[in-house]
């Protein structure tokens, strides 16, 4: 087979100037098994992307990476916050400073738009926190 640039195919040539082997069209075969043809499809030659459409491309594609990023990152500031103040419950030693900043934690939280039971599980917490807080007098 000879290759003669990028996205071009040619068909396979023979070794011996395009002289067959066997000019009955028989295949070699092995005795005893089932002779088997294939046939060869023809390959689809994909088109380059140019640059512009590229670009064009890439300034459609909605940047919820970081998005999504920034959210783990909260959720993840959430959960040790609240690791703290439940260790803190365990030990009899929860300060009303964690309360606080678990308090204003929740508060940078917008989840008015969020799944509903991500919504209400905040809501819990906001309440917990907040029970908490009035046994400290807050």
């Amino acid at each position: 087979m000879r290759v003669s640039g990028s996205g071009r195919t040619s068909a396979a040539s023979n070794a011996k100037g395009g002289k067959s082997s066997s000019k009955s069209g028989e295949k070699f075969s092995v005795p005893g098994e089932a002779v088997e043809t294939s046939s060869s499809a023809g390959v689809a030659v994909a088109s380059p992307i140019s640059s512009i459409d590229a670009l064009m491309a890439l300034q459609g594609v909605d940047d919820s990476t970081t998005e999504n990023e920034k959210a783990a990152q909260k959720g993840k500031d959430l959960l040790e916050k609240l690791e703290e103040i439940r260790d803190g419950l365990l030990t009899g030693n929860l300060s009303a400073q964690r309360l606080l900043q678990l308090k204003q934690t929740l508060s940078s939280f917008d989840v008015s738009e969020a799944d509903p039971k991500l919504a209400e599980i905040v809501r819990d917490i906001e309440v917990r926190a907040a029970v908490e807080l009035a046994k400290f007098g807050y």
